[in-house]
């Protein structure tokens, strides 16, 4: 099975799926720039028929145990980044 990595949307799929079936989360770009008609309306037909071709390269998605860490050094930069630019 494939989603495609757009915005947040994937992450809840991801979360529920993870360690039952394999799932194959898409650079949304690469997708894109795959040759092949593609309209917003065939999105999950063209993502199920590039799956099923063995055309996706996964996205990386880091260790269960590394994404807090990691959610949480990306909203400190944020915060940071926030505090210098009314400083």
């Amino acid at each position: 099975m494939a989603v495609e990595s757009t915005g947040i949307y994937w992450y809840p799929i991801h979360a529920v799926l993870e360690g039952k079936i394999d799932l194959i989360v898409a650079n949304a770009y690469k997708i894109k720039h795959t040759p092949g008609r593609k309209t917003d309306a065939s999105d999950s037909e063209w993502i199920a028929e590039l799956c099923l071709n063995g055309m996706i390269e996964p996205s990386r998605i880091f260790p269960k145990e590394d994404r807090e860490l990691r959610r949480l050094t990306r909203a400190r930069e944020s915060y940071v980044k926030e505090i210098t630019l009314w400083s």
